[in-house]
């Protein structure tokens, strides 16, 4: 939290983003408030990299204030501290007019300030801030497609190397690492309990089944897939663990839905996969099923995210900034319902981001409590009891092999949801069935999508 006093520079700006707010006049007149005092005098990193993120937060777009924003950093960047330097690069990320030379100059400044770290400081008593702040970096150059190669194989090196050198200090061994789960690799009785299962697996990695109903970690539902890790592989993997690192675990699912989850078994492997997923070379692919007949078959939203507490997240206006994908491969009806099948591939991992932007599109998820209305969500009871979100492809890069790409087959339960449809039109029923013979998944980018010609008219 900043401890500028009432008066400075960022105070304003800070406070409404921290509350929320989102009155345009009271935004507009913060800003310009901010405005004459950045032209007055030389603001500190501080300041500068405080009002930067909030101006984000509050959703302000404005050429002349980002201008003079970088203009400032840029005079002092070896002054910026790394939470400075975050600050900065994530709320320059989302302002269009940043040159790609500022992107460089803080990308060859952390680049510099790694290699010393590296070489004087100890990992155990403070790489983990420096990782974060690093890896945070990283997401914001590449989502403002300004990151260089140089940067990207810079932190991979350092990241391997800090990695390494914690699984050394955990007296990790590396060759124990086998699953004693192995010989369960996609069996239909663990399908049939409801449990996870892995799916994929390597000596430092592995990628599990979360069945709906199942947390990541965080231990808000009784239901946890780090206690699993740790029941199959104990202490031959401390990482999984360690709470700060998240128990070894990449990304999360949201507990209503299923999917692939990959999990770092070493810290070497968990820091090397965050640089893939932080610098976008991890694909996350997912199929969902929506209410209503879009009249788009491709659509990319960047819309920010905002959410406080355990509820539901809004999509526009203020927040986090987040980008999804979305492919209609299927219009459809069940009991005279409109519903479409998408395919969908996430830029950025916002909390609830898929089904806060179909919301947000006029498209919630079918059988969804916190995005559909209360007699929608019992009315979608009829053809499945869970949220119809399924994560079904992953593709990664193991450190010393090649791209691997992993693949789940639409669950039991969901297929049993695509049986009661009825496709609109005749390649709608063919992709359906496509999908239950298990031949309609693959790569996002390679997917067909279903014509808008006549979506929505009458009888075809």
């Amino acid at each position: 939290e900043s401890t500028s006093a009432d008066g400075s520079m960022p105070f304003l700006p800070w406070r409404l983003a921290r509350l929320s707010v989102c009155d345009p006049n009271v935004i507009q007149t913060a800003l310009l408030d901010a405005m004459l005092q950045l032209r007055a005098s030389m603001q500190s990193p501080q300041e500068l990299a405080i009002v930067w993120w909030a101006s984000t937060m509050l959703g302000v777009e404005s050429y002349n204030f980002s201008t003079e924003l970088a203009d400032q950093a840029l005079h002092q960047i070896s002054d910026f501290n790394l939470d400075e330097l975050l600050m900065t690069v994530w709320g320059a990320a989302f302002c269009k007019p940043i040159s790609l030379h500022f992107f460089r100059l803080i990308q060859e400044e952390v680049s510099t300030r790694l290699a010393q770290f590296v070489a004087t400081e100890s990992l155990k008593r403070s790489w983990a801030d420096v990782a974060d702040n690093t890896l945070g970096i990283l997401w914001a150059c590449n989502f403002a497609k300004s990151l260089t190669e140089h940067f990207r194989a810079t932190i991979r090196r350092v990241m391997r190397q800090a990695g390494l050198a914690l699984d050394s200090f955990r007296g990790l061994q590396l060759l124990a690492l086998t699953s004693k789960e192995t010989a369960w690799h996609g069996s239909d009785k663990i399908l049939q309990k409801g449990n996870p299962y892995t799916v994929f697996e390597l000596p430092s990695l592995a990628v599990i089944f979360k069945p709906p109903g199942w947390e990541v970690h965080d231990e808000a539902a009784e239901k946890q897939l780090s206690a699993y890790m740790q029941q199959i592989l104990g202490c031959q993997a401390p990482i999984l663990s360690d709470s700060h690192h998240k128990h070894g675990f990449l990304h999360r699912l949201d507990v209503p839905s299923s999917g692939l989850i990959i999990a770092g078994k070493t810290y070497q492997a968990y820091y090397d996969l965050q640089v893939q997923l932080r610098g976008g070379e991890i694909a996350r692919d997912y199929i969902v099923m929506c209410h209503g007949w879009p009249r788009f078959s491709v659509r990319e939203v960047t819309v920010n995210v905002y959410w406080r507490g355990g509820g539901a997240t809004v999509a526009g206006g203020r927040g986090k900034p987040s980008q999804t994908a979305f492919k209609v491969l299927a219009y459809a009806q069940h009991q005279l319902v409109a519903l479409s099948l998408h395919a969908v591939r996430i830029a950025t991992g916002r909390r609830h981001q898929i089904r806060s932007h179909l919301s947000h599109l006029g498209f919630p998820p079918v059988r969804d409590s916190l995005y559909t209305s209360h007699s929608t969500f019992e009315d979608d009871a009829s053809l499945c009891a869970r949220n119809c979100l399924h994560r079904y492809r992953l593709s990664f890069r193991a450190m010393l092999s090649a791209t691997h790409e992993v693949t789940s087959d639409i669950p039991a339960d969901l297929a049993a949801a695509l049986r009661q449809l009825n496709g609109k039109d005749e390649r709608s029923a063919d992709h359906l069935k496509q999908l239950l013979d298990g031949l309609g998944l693959q790569d996002w980018t390679w997917l067909r999508p279903r014509s808008t010609v006549d979506a929505h008219s009458v009888g075809s």
